[in-house]
């Protein structure tokens, strides 16, 4: 089989494609000890780990006795020998850049640098029918504080303390064992009932990106109670798109560029990705254009978002979606926290192929204690105080097989599912109706195994229609579904009008049966997902059935070429008796 898929990497894949653990630093540093717990999560096959600080200062009630201090000299010099030890075990080290969460803090030091300037703002009514500036009340002796990341200092700030910190220290190693920083749910002060989120400048900027004033109607979006449209629907809009800008362009991609110029791969994902009404709300303002703004885009996969037959949702898709459209390989994530003992090895491995099938292809689960005392444990977590931790080596095998194989070639994806952040922004009945339509394209499309991405205003902008395809970075689209009464940018009509008269297609919620499938499947199941990669003239297929009911059907495919399985359980390759593309299997209930 001549592919770029290695038979011997795809037994035993390396480092960067096997999931990891989030470790949570929550007791005194003792070097010995960290290398010998490192030690045996490598031995299991676990050989990427991301150190996760807990300073006693970042939640007082969280019972965390982690010392030396968070970022002091000694708190490096005790984790510098378990950082030689993953180098000579080939352990993949990605580097958390908070002590808690969310990131942007240095655990209360940036905002103690200048509480007077880096406190977060926002807006109240004044009782007159105006509005004031409030500072947020912060009390470290409670938690540490966040500052004002749309504050135009705040991210140089925290590079100086953080990752400037770490490159003093640990510099030798980046771009080698220390590949990816992991940035964890960064956000401005989210809007809420009664008050707006603000900053110093906010003002003026508006002025500048928008062309007109937001002072005289900042009472009426303060005051928004309508579940419809209104006359002062196109500022609501403009402010939360000049909120998501200011988040962008003044943390997220400052800190992009310093990895960037330091040889790291920028990587994280933001707060509750499954509901994308409201990432304004949860404090960056823009899901997509926030993701884009990594190198490595994720996302968190806790209890309430994914559940075997119970809870499920295409989020893990937007961040796919903007590294295929990027080119980047590698998708984050961040998985199992809050699952308690609902956790069990066939949900752990529905999670995964869940998240495979859409695209994410990096795992760092949640979470190994460093300290097991009691009261110092935040859940059920993993490590030998599970009981089945001397056999996780199965299931750290197979996601990194399983990873290895699908970062290989390129996603074959000719849909486009428009992205209506800006309905949402309009909130009330305008942002329900938006939801309801995505959520109903995403369910038939993955039902009907059509290859898709999500595309949003910014990707449409610079969008290049050649032929009659509309190319997006590196991908190109055939298609693009656009949802009922969208609320387009100023030209995105105009573009995919142009697109559509070069011989595209524009498909409204109605036509997408007229979206091809992936794979043919007789008789006909919802039950099974599908996701597609060409390796230069092969085809590679990852075929998942979701469901808790064995399966049983005829596969076909257009290529016509010898059939092999690749076993990501043992490592192995198999030849599949196929006819002309055509074969048959028996899926077990959550098999792939």
């Amino acid at each position: 089989m001549k592919t770029s898929i290695n038979p011997n990497v795809f037994s035993d894949p390396p480092a960067l494609y096997r999931p990891g653990y989030f470790w949570l630093l929550n007791g005194k540093l003792d070097s010995d000890t960290l290398v010998a717990q490192l030690r045996e999560m490598a031995a299991l096959g676990a050989k990427s780990v991301c150190p996760h600080p807990i300073p006693p200062e970042f939640r007082p009630d969280s019972h965390s006795t982690m010392t030396p201090e968070y970022l002091s000299d000694a708190y490096f010099r005790a984790l510098e020998p378990v950082l030689d030890e993953a180098e000579k075990l080939g352990v993949n080290w990605l580097l958390y850049d908070e002590g808690g969460w969310p990131s942007g803090s240095a655990c209360g030091q940036v905002w103690a640098s200048d509480p007077e300037h880096f406190t977060r703002l926002f807006l109240i009514s004044d009782g007159g029918g105006g509005v004031k500036v409030v500072h947020e009340e912060n009390c470290p002796a409670e938690s540490a504080p966040i500052p004002d990341l749309l504050h135009s200092g705040v991210a140089q700030k925290f590079i100086e303390l953080t990752h400037e910190r770490y490159r003093h220290f640990f510099g030798r190693h980046f771009g080698k064992t220390i590949r990816v920083v992991f940035t964890d749910e960064p956000a401005y002060l989210p809007p809420g009932p009664g008050r707006l989120a603000w900053t110093v400048d906010f003002a003026a900027e508006f002025r500048r990106r928008q062309g007109y004033d937001i002072e005289p109607w900042l009472p009426r979006l303060l005051d928004y109670q309508t579940r419809f449209r209104d006359e002062s629907t196109r500022v609501r809009i403009d402010y939360y798109d000049t909120l998501a800008q200011l988040f962008t362009e003044r943390f997220l991609l400052p800190v992009r560029d310093w990895c960037r110029r330091h040889g790291l791969i920028f990587g994280g994902h933001f707060g509750g990705e499954d509901e994308p009404r409201i990432c304004s709300s949860l404090g960056y303002g823009h899901l997509l254009r926030s993701l884009r703004a990594l190198d490595m885009p994720g996302v968190d996969v806790i209890w309430r978002q994914l559940y075997p037959e119970i809870r499920r949702h295409p989020f893990p898709k937007y961040a796919s979606s903007i590294a295929n459209q990027a080119g980047h390989k590698l998708v984050l994530g961040e998985i199992f926290a809050i699952y308690g003992t609902g956790l069990t090895p066939n949900v752990m491995k529905w999670i995964i192929d869940y998240l495979l099938v859409r695209g994410v292809n990096s795992f760092i689960a949640s979470c190994i204690h460093q300290n097991h005392s009691k009261g110092a444990m935040s859940g059920r977590g993993f490590g030998p105080i599970n009981p089945l931790w001397k056999y996780f080596r199965h299931f750290h095998d197979y996601a990194g097989r399983a990873a290895y194989l699908l970062t290989r070639g390129r996603p074959v994806v000719d849909t486009a599912v428009y992205f209506d952040i800006r309905s949402r922004w309009c909130g009330g009945d305008t942002a329900d109706n938006a939801d309801s339509w995505h959520w109903d394209i995403s369910l038939e499309l993955l039902q009907r195994r059509c290859g898709f991405d999500y595309l949003d205003d910014d990707a449409l902008m610079t969008a290049e229609i050649v032929g009659c395809k509309l190319h997006v970075g590196v991908m190109a689209y055939e298609t693009v579904v656009l949802p009922f009464h969208s609320e387009l940018a100023a030209g995105v009509a105009e573009k995919l009008a142009a697109f559509q008269a070069a011989g595209g297609r524009v498909r409204t919620p109605d036509e997408l049966d007229q979206c091809p499938a992936l794979i043919k499947i007789v008789p006909e199941t919802d039950k099974l997902r599908v996701c597609k990669r060409k390796i230069g003239g092969t085809a590679l297929y990852f075929i998942v059935n979701e469901s808790s009911i064995p399966v049983s059907v005829s596969l076909e495919i257009p290529e016509k070429k010898a059939l092999v399985r690749c076993d990501p359980e043992s490592g192995k390759f198999y030849l599949v008796q196929s006819s002309d593309g055509r074969w048959r299997w028996n899926f077990a209930p959550f098999g792939s």
